[in-house]
């Protein structure tokens, strides 16, 4: 997949081929020479083969190879463009249609068995595509072994469960762990989200550096929530943008389930003539938020609000905030919005029931509140900012040799 640059014979995956026998493989690396180049192959001897191979025309800039069959961006992210060359996608090869070109299958991911006891592994980009790729597994129980970069992967629809046809089912533990340096540009597409739909159990995980735009039901984390569904200790930092039900954190939906412990920092927009548009929820339906926060800046036509766009029915909000000054909006459809100063105030949060003891932590007057699963504890962080910096050392200079 990477560049390969040379005066000559150079191929996108071979340069030279002697006498050797190429099969069901493929390049997407940018490809550059003076003499023979070829976007798959550079050059091949005639007791050479080159069978069912392909190279990305667009990307290796690349119109010819000695050997192989070029193809366009789009058709080399197409099931069928492999599957009608005999490629084995059953114990082989996977890929998430329309989104990544192929990949290698990681069996049973990072290990596990997708059971609540002993839940599949998730540790690397590879495993996460895996899952995306595997409708059959979202029924199953998966933790985040480690942060994921994807690295600026740009994805068009959903990343898991996309559509809004099959909803993830299962339970997917962050485990205090990020994934970041997404994109997802769904233009008209619906249900958008790291998560299209779920109706499953989605807690303790971090988004940032990522941006995710599409038409209705688009959020950070989740575009929809179904039925019962659940996202609990988890946050988005990036900007989300589309037409309807749109949140930074989850878009639309919240049937009958709930958003707990969660927080929003990203800018969300509505294009023009949108509706329910929230800094963390676009619109709730007959579910529950509560102990949530966001900070970004909210736009849109109407039914805006700073924290939720709009709920209907009977959704509850509970003892939940937005920040006025920073989300250009002083109305919501539930929470209470505060000034940027309160929202950085222990006493804001503390009287409203949340758990400073397990959940939270705030460096009091400085920060707004932060996950504890994410930050840890450290001793050297004196007013639990999150971080190590001189507002700790100058705590520790005032109380310097103090008995207690």
């Amino acid at each position: 997949t990477g560049p390969v640059i040379s005066p000559s014979f150079v191929g996108g995956l071979v340069g030279y081929s002697y006498e050797c026998s190429i099969s069901n493989s493929y390049s997407t690396g940018q490809v550059g020479g003076t003499s023979f180049v070829g976007g798959l192959v550079g050059y091949k001897t005639t007791g050479s083969s080159v069978n069912n191979s392909f190279w990305d025309t667009n990307t290796s800039g690349q119109p010819t190879s000695d050997g192989g069959t070029g193809k366009t961006t789009a058709q080399m992210k197409t099931k069928t463009t492999f599957t009608s060359a005999g490629w084995n996608f059953t114990t082989i090869w996977n890929i998430v249609e329309g989104q990544t070109y192929p990949f290698f299958k990681r069996a049973g991911y990072g290990g596990g068995a997708g059971t609540s006891d002993d839940p599949y592994r998730v540790a690397k980009t590879e495993d996460l595509l895996e899952l995306a790729a595997n409708a059959t597994d979202f029924n199953k129980c998966f933790i985040l072994t480690a942060d994921i970069d994807m690295q600026g992967r740009v994805f068009t629809t959903a990343i898991i469960a996309a559509g809004g046809a099959t909803a993830f089912t299962g339970t997917f533990d962050g485990s205090g762990h990020k994934i970041v340096r997404f994109t997802i540009s769904g233009g008209t597409n619906n249900y958008i989200g790291l998560f299209g739909t779920i109706n499953g159990f989605v807690k303790n995980l971090g988004l940032e550096n990522c941006t995710v735009s599409g038409y209705w039901d688009v959020g950070g984390l989740v575009g929809f929530i179904n039925y019962n569904g659940s996202v609990s200790g988890c946050y988005s930092t990036g900007a989300v943008s589309g037409e309807s039900e749109v949140g930074g954190l989850v878009g639309g939906g919240n049937y009958t389930g709930s958003i707990s412990d969660c927080y929003s920092t990203g800018a969300v927009s509505g294009s023009p003539g949108s509706d329910y548009v929230g800094g963390l929820v676009g619109c709730n339906y007959f579910g529950s938020i509560s102990d949530c926060y966001s900070t970004g800046a909210v736009s849109g036509t109407s039914d805006v609000g700073g924290l939720v766009g709009g709920t209907y029915n009977i959704g509850s909000v509970s003892s939940s905030f937005w920040d006025t000054q920073t989300s250009g909006r002083t109305t919501s459809a539930g929470g209470t919005g505060k000034t940027t100063a309160k929202m950085k105030t222990l006493s804001t949060f503390i009287s409203a029931g949340w758990d400073f003891v397990e959940a939270w932590g705030i460096g009091n007057g400085q920060t707004y509140p932060y996950l504890k699963t994410f930050n840890g504890i450290n001793p050297a962080d004196i007013n639990y900012s999150g971080m190590v910096d001189f507002q700790d050392f100058a705590i520790l200079a005032e109380h310097w040799l103090e008995g207690n």
